[in-house]
């Protein structure tokens, strides 16, 4: 072989290897942040602008059961004061009242009816998952009224899902028919602004009781969270007029999070946790491997990690055997040697139906909330999902309020929130 040719063949091999590395490259990455997670920009917004939200069902010192509802009153409010636009998009809803607290799938329709009616410029969408149209019954009743008052309607389906994420599908395997809209987001303006809500509650009658968390923004990363939901709106040839957003600098940051940013977001935060610092979780259901073996590795650096689980026994009357996270909870115990601390919240027939982070690193906190559970489901091309992560110091009103609530169920102040037994 004379020299030429060794150097073709040294450039052939370099060229093959440089090749495969780029591939590999971009398969690690497309692993690790596939298409189907965004994670968006960070906004800076006035602490004034961001409201912690909850509902808290829990027994009273002396054994009364008590709830405390906040969520869909400020979403009413919302849409009493909205100017030009509504948006709702809920995942779930039914008025089988049966044992439920609350008509929360009438209300909601009744303040979207009168809200046209008293403001029939007002433009106002509703969106939901094709899943509740296999139980629709007096609901459709509803549904009639508000189109025929001019309020789009719009149900996502299994296509519009694939059309979002057809290669992410097909490279992760997934059975598309499993897909949900599982996302409970309301957006609208108060005339200068444009905010949302988002949350982990449906407007749905037998989930009225459970316990939830939502957060309430003005300006931030709305632009996004908009044109995320005018999507369904123009696939289901819907109009919609589009609506400046004014961006203001603040002590809170605000990132949206859809589909599986949430893990891979939460994932990537606790990976950057050291010795010291601290880790608080309370979530209805937690399956998800990736989190699973941040949290793991994080124990062994020192971190305090406390959970809240959900005793996953309740489902709407029917009683479930506890899975998964009651063998989620030995895994973390026996991968961490004991080092992270778990309780059981207490429910009374309702769902403990939070999915609620914070992380904390010195004087700063970051709260991760929304509709995702911590499961394979929430991950790529599997369910839609929106979530949002907000940033800030200790002494900002919402972050003070996101750890006081997080006290609050762990300490048992002023009830019965939590126990370390776990009891059916």
């Amino acid at each position: 072989m004379n020299k030429f040719e060794l150097l073709k063949c040294v450039c052939f091999i370099f060229t093959t290897l440089l090749f495969v590395v780029v591939v590999l490259f971009f398969a690690i990455d497309l692993f690790l942040h596939p298409p189907g997670a965004f994670i968006g920009e960070e906004y800076l917004v006035p602490a004034d602008s961001v409201e912690f939200l909850y509902d808290l069902t829990y027994a009273g010192e002396s054994g009364e059961i008590i709830y405390e509802q906040e969520i869909f009153n400020k979403i009413f409010d919302v849409i009493d004061g909205a100017e030009k636009f509504i948006i709702v998009d809920m995942f779930l809803f039914g008025e089988d009242n049966g044992k439920s607290y609350r008509n929360l799938t009438g209300e909601l329709f009744e303040s979207l009816i009168k809200k046209k009616e008293n403001s029939p410029e007002t433009q106002i969408y509703f969106i939901t998952d094709s899943f509740n149209l296999l139980h629709l019954s007096s609901e459709k009743e509803y549904f009639d009224k508000l189109e025929s008052m001019g309020i789009g309607v719009s149900f996502v389906t299994r296509d519009m899902l694939d059309r979002e994420s057809d290669f992410v599908s097909d490279f992760f395997k997934v059975e598309r028919r499993e897909r949900l809209n599982h996302r409970k987001v309301v957006l609208s303006d108060n005339g200068d602004k444009v905010s949302f809500i988002i949350t982990s509650a449906n407007p749905h009658n037998p989930s009225s009781p459970n316990s939830n968390v939502g957060v309430y923004v003005e300006g931030g990363p709305a632009e996004e969270i908009l044109s995320d939901e005018i999507k369904f709106i123009e696939m289901n040839s819907l109009s919609y007029d589009n609506h400046s957003l004014d961006q203001s600098d603040g002590e809170l940051g605000v990132r949206y999070l859809r589909n599986a940013g949430l893990v891979n977001f939460l994932s990537d935060e606790i990976g950057k946790t050291t010795r010291g610092d601290k880790i608080d979780i309370a979530t209805f259901i937690f399956s998800e491997d990736k989190v699973l073996k941040a949290l793991v590795k994080a124990s062994q650096r020192g971190v305090d990690i406390r959970i809240v689980l959900d005793k996953n026994i309740e489902s709407f009357g029917a009683k479930k055997d506890g899975a998964p996270n009651i063998l989620i909870a030995e895994v973390l115990d026996g991968w961490s040697g004991g080092e992270i601390d778990i309780r059981w919240y207490q429910t009374h027939g309702e769902q403990f139906h939070t999915k609620f982070a914070i992380i904390n690193r010195g004087n700063f906190s970051t709260v991760l909330l929304g509709s995702s559970n911590l499961t394979p489901k929430s991950g790529p091309a599997y369910n839609m999902e929106a979530d949002v992560s907000i940033r800030g110091s200790l002494g900002v009103k919402f972050i003070d309020e996101a750890h006081e609530y997080y006290e609050r169920i762990w300490g048992n102040e002023g009830g019965i929130y939590t126990s370390g037994e776990y009891v059916d």
